[in-house]
């Protein structure tokens, strides 16, 4: 049986023409500027790994990644987030953007955040790299177990497990006992 070397000089001339193509999209215009790397890809995964720890992973069933922004624009992203003590944060939306060099991961349109029985909604989540936190500054709603409320600002600061939220906040809560003591039964 003859060893054939065609899937591997295939695969090898495939790459030198996605080469060719990525750097003649990156050849500079007629006046002298860097023109846009625009290069589309279906489906793309992104990881990112802190001290030997996968932090998240993100998956996005379309990319498109402009090299003079440095932005990777995505169609319907999904992000899994680990967290150091095993829970999962599990973020999704329509669309969104990746810009590494400001750690910043953005979900636009639709987005649905959820962590155990939490979700959050909203039109926008920011998740910035560097503080550790997941921001929704066009509003947001929470709704957990025996808990539901909204508010126009929202920073959910993720190693601390707190929420806060700023700006028209209205909050319902469900409780088996009152959470109020109105004194002694003497009638006080």
């Amino acid at each position: 049986m003859l060893n054939r070397p065609y899937p591997l000089f295939f695969f090898l001339a495939l790459l030198l023409l996605l080469y060719a193509t990525v750097a003649a999209a990156a050849e500079q215009d007629d006046t002298g500027n860097q023109s846009a790397l625009d290069l589309a890809l279906k489906t793309i995964t992104l990881s990112q790994g802190e001290g030997g720890f996968e932090r998240w992973r993100l998956k996005a069933e379309w990319a498109n990644i402009q090299k003079r922004d440095d932005i990777i624009f995505l169609i319907k992203p999904r992000l899994t987030y680990f967290m150091e003590d095993g829970k999962v944060i599990y973020v999704q939306s329509d669309s969104g953007d990746v810009e590494q060099k400001k750690q910043l991961l953005r979900f636009i349109d639709n987005v649905r955040a959820t962590q155990d029985d939490k979700v959050l909604t909203g039109k926008i989540l920011v998740y910035n790299g560097t503080a550790k936190t997941m921001t929704m500054p066009e509003g947001a709603e929470l709704t957990a177990t025996g808990v539901e409320g909204s508010g126009n600002h929202l920073v959910w600061f993720i190693d601390a497990q707190r929420i806060e939220t700023t700006g028209d906040v209205t909050m319902h809560l469900e409780s088996a006992a009152p959470i109020l003591d109105s004194g002694p039964e003497s009638g006080q």
